[in-house]
């Protein structure tokens, strides 16, 4: 059933390789032999009911998603990769692995505002795979030092680093803790010092980490147990300073500079309604409230684009996009059928990509802002995603 969507004005938000297992190329599984589409709204290339699971944008113009697609065996695995901006797609090689939907995968692309790597990266949280050149080969990343129950965790990316938030071990015997590693090279090792006790990744997703340039700021924690943070100036060493969040409360990092850090504390969960309080940190100073979110749904993903500019998904009884500019806020995407977002990230100011329900869901969409947040549009993808009413 395909939800209404209402747009007002502004808007926002392994089982690894261990060192006995080393990385190597692994075989991607051949493009599968997809039924010839239906005359349908769709951007050439899409393939026949495509059903998008997440979405990745390194560039203005070069995306890809994932997904499932009609096939002779019924429904494959699926990635396609666009040069235009979606105005049209071809596909791409998958790993060579059954990628269950149950866990929704997550798609990472390197890049920034003009340059696209080629690197891509493809975790369900129990399996972790790079891509080196825009999808066409997979290789399996290794991380060191890992023991038994590795579950991976939010990642970011600079031009040259890659971070990844990594539990192990059990909830109480565990840790969680920050891996750092070059981009297109798929060995992880942990950063020195950068952990708390207990797999936090396998309960509330261990919180956060974000990087931009050199700067990098990370949270780790597990909800009423621990929360601890700390940033680096130079993408390798880092600093612990005063978390942003209380234990209590879940930790969201949504920008990181050389002078600003923004960050949202989500806590007190009720039926469709959860507190959220922003917090900012400048020139290395403890942070400060910085007001709040409205309260209507849970907090999906959260980026900051502009000092006092955030979007912020959420959902509850709807799936809920908000956008504010200063003390004002408004809900430039609310979408009756709730289903989940994530993904939602920027690849400059302006231009957002967020992704909408899955292949576990009856509808899907990647939903695209070219405004800062302040509108919402559907990419063609084939499957009828809910458009402004």
């Amino acid at each position: 059933m395909i939800g209404l969507i209402s747009l007002g004005g502004l808007a926002l938000g392994t089982s690894p390789a261990s060192a006995s297992n080393p990385t190597g190329s692994v075989a991607p599984s051949a493009p599968a032999a997809l039924t010839a589409p239906a005359q349908i709204d769709q951007a050439p290339g899409v393939p026949h009911k495509f059903k998008v699971a997440s979405a990745a944008f390194s560039t203005v113009k070069r995306g890809y998603a994932l997904g499932t697609a009609k096939c002779a065996e019924g429904r494959c695995d699926v990635l396609i990769t666009t040069a235009d901006g979606g105005k049209s797609w071809e596909q791409r090689s998958v790993p060579d692995k059954n990628i269950r939907y149950g866990i929704p995968p997550h798609l990472y692309a390197v890049g920034g505002e003009s340059s696209d790597s080629g690197d891509l990266y493809l975790t369900n949280t129990k399996w972790l795979y790079a891509s080196h050149d825009g999808g066409q080969t997979w290789h399996r990343v290794a991380m060191a030092d890992t023991g038994s129950g590795v579950r991976v965790g939010p990642m970011a990316f600079s031009s040259t680093r890659f971070y990844a938030i990594v539990g192990d071990g059990t909830l109480n015997d565990g840790q969680t803790r920050l891996y750092q590693g070059a981009v297109g090279n798929d060995h992880l090792h942990p950063a020195a010092g950068v952990q708390t006790s207990g797999n936090g990744v396998a309960t509330d997703g261990g919180w956060d980490v974000i990087a931009n340039g050199k700067y990098v700021a990370v949270a780790l924690g597990r909800i009423f147990v621990n929360s601890a943070y700390w940033t680096s100036s130079d993408g390798s060493t880092f600093t612990q300073a005063d978390p942003p969040c209380t234990d209590e409360q879940m930790t969201s990092l949504g920008s990181v500079s050389a002078s600003r850090v923004d960050a949202l504390c989500s806590y007190n969960p009720g039926t469709g309604h959860e507190f959220k309080d922003l917090e900012v940190s400048t020139d290395g100073g403890p942070f400060q409230a910085n007001g709040s979110v409205p309260d209507l749904g849970l907090t999906v993903d959260y980026v900051a684009t502009a000092p006092n500019e955030n979007t912020v998904t959420a959902v509850s009884g709807a799936s809920i996009a908000y956008r504010n500019q200063g003390a004002v806020w408004d809900t430039p995407m609310f979408i009756s059928e709730a289903l989940p977002f994530q993904d939602l990230h920027y690849v400059d100011s302006m231009h957002g990509y967020v992704t909408w329900g899955g292949p576990k869901h009856l509808d899907s969409g990647v939903y695209r802002t070219t405004d800062g947040g302040k509108t919402w549009a559907p990419l063609d993808l084939g499957t009828p995603a809910p458009v402004h009413s």
